[in-house]
């Protein structure tokens, strides 16, 4: 968060503004005085979207329907990044079928499939 003479501060930087959400950024940022600075995180390919996360490190952890709904009822919008549009291999379950652990959640069908 961002302060000025010690109390919470919100601001708008022009380069800031077209940058855009991700669950799984290709950069973080921080505040360096009035500068806010941008580092890459992964490789950034020519003409790929800018990205960084509106959320924190803990929301970031949680599973895709809490991370979305944290987002929805803070920031307003229902977050359709490829993050959550992906299943997320982070919470995959015990198939009884193949007795893999390879059961997975896909939020764009709100199912759970198993990916064997």
């Amino acid at each position: 968060s961002i302060t000025h003479e010690g109390y919470p501060s919100l601001a708008l930087y022009f380069n800031s503004v077209k940058i855009w959400h991700s669950c799984y950024p290709n950069m973080v940022f921080f505040a360096d005085g009035p500068t806010i600075l941008y580092r890459a995180v992964k490789a950034i390919k020519k003409g790929e979207q800018l990205t960084i996360t509106f959320i924190d490190d803990v929301e970031l952890w949680k599973s895709t329907p809490l991370r979305q709904d944290y987002i929805l009822k803070t920031r307003f919008y229902f977050c359709k990044c490829e993050r959550c549009r992906q299943p997320d291999l982070a919470r995959s379950m015990h198939c009884n079928s193949c007795g893999n652990d390879t059961v997975l959640h896909y939020p764009a069908a709100d199912c759970w499939v198993c990916a064997t």
